[in-house]
C-alpha cells in the first residue's frame, strides 16, 4: 500500500502519525505503545493512518490511547468531526463522533484518542524510498 494513494482516497481527512514498530501488532506513536493489527516489521519505522471514524475518544486513558487536546468542533449534520493535537508530538488528527454528544468536547480539553487496530494501517518509510529510487532508475534509462 502506498501513503500518497491512500492519503488521495480518504478524502477529505487521513490521520498520519509517525511511528516505529515495537513488535508485531504494535507501534511506538509519540511515546505511547498503540495496537496496529497491520503492524507486522518490528523495527521498521513509518507512518500509521487512519480515517477519523476509526478512531474514538475517551475521557479517560485507556490504555494504548493517546493524550490529547482539543482543539475545534466542526458540526457536519448528523456527525461532527474533532480536531485534536497530540499532547507529546503536535500532530493533528481529525476524529468523527456523533454530533450528539459534542457537548462532552470542548475546545482546550484534554481527552485520550483511541485508535480501531483492525483499521490502522502501516506505511513502511523504506517502501517509499524504494519507489524513489527505482522511479529515478527509471528515468535515466
Amino acid at each position: 500500500a502506498d501513503l500518497d494513494v491512500a492519503t488521495f482516497l480518504s478524502q477529505p481527512y487521513l490521520n498520519v502519525l509517525p511511528a516505529r514498530i515495537v513488535v508485531s501488532g504494535h507501534a511506538l506513536i509519540a511515546g505511547q505503545h498503540v495496537a496496529i493489527d497491520d503492524a507486522a516489521k518490528t523495527g521498521a519505522v513509518g507512518t500509521v493512518g487512519f480515517r477519523p471514524e476509526h478512531c474514538s475518544l475517551h475521557q479517560r486513558k485507556v490504555p494504548g490511547t493517546l493524550a490529547v487536546i482539543i482543539e475545534r468542533l466542526e458540526h457536519a449534520g448528523a456527525e461532527a468531526h474533532v480536531f485534536v493535537r497530540l499532547e507529546k508530538s503536535g500532530e493533528l488528527c481529525v476524529a468523527r463522533i456523533p454530533s450528539g454528544t459534542m457537548p462532552d468536547w470542548t475546545p482546550g480539553s484534554s481527552a485520550w484518542l483511541a485508535v480501531n487496530p483492525v483499521e490502522g494501517w502501516f506505511f513502511p518509510r523504506e517502501a517509499r524510498r524504494r519507489e524513489a529510487v527505482m522511479q529515478s532508475a527509471v528515468a535515466l534509462a
